[in-house]
Order: structure tokens, then sequence, then C-alpha cells
């Protein structure tokens, strides 16, 4: 049916009512009208899988930096609180 604003959607305008020399163009018309809109969902779809690229891959850079620190820090305190006996060899 017409759209909200009285017009009929792109791709939906009956055929029969042009001439026939205009009938290739309309549906060649049609046809980049599909493409586009394709084009327009692929490219919202990439959007959508970059950005949660993007997330994943910060949520695995704060877990590196969590781990590398605090593997630095457990072994900065672990040499720190470790100190060798007075009389090592008895």
């Amino acid at each position: 049916g017409p759209a909200s604003d009285g017009h009929a959607p792109l791709g939906s305008a009956p055929r029969s009512g042009l001439a026939p020399e205009l009938r290739p163009a309309a549906a060649a018309a049609d046809v980049i009208a599909r493409s586009l809109r394709e084009r327009e969902r692929r490219r919202q779809a990439q959007d959508e899988w970059r950005a949660l690229a993007m997330a994943v891959d910060r949520l695995c850079l704060w877990a590196l930096l969590a781990l590398t620190g605090g593997c630095a820090l457990g072994t900065g305190l672990d040499a720190a609180l470790h100190r060798p006996p007075d009389t090592p060899f008895p």
C-alpha cells in the first residue's frame, strides 16, 4: 500500500500503467533500489560486528593488563617479603 507520505514505496509501483518503453527503466530502478537497500543492510551489520569486536578487544586488553600487573605485583611482593635466614647453611 502507499507509504504514510502518500507515495508508493520504492520498487512497488505497478508497471502496468507505464508506457512499454519505460518498463525496462522501471525494472532497472527496482534492481538498483534493492541493491542499495541490501548494501545499507550489509553496512549496518558490519558496523555492529565492528563495534562488538572493539568491545571484546578492549575487554581482552584490560584482562591482559590486570593479569600482567597482578603477576608483576605478586613477584615484587614475593621477593620483598621473603628474606633469607641469617644462617642459611647451618
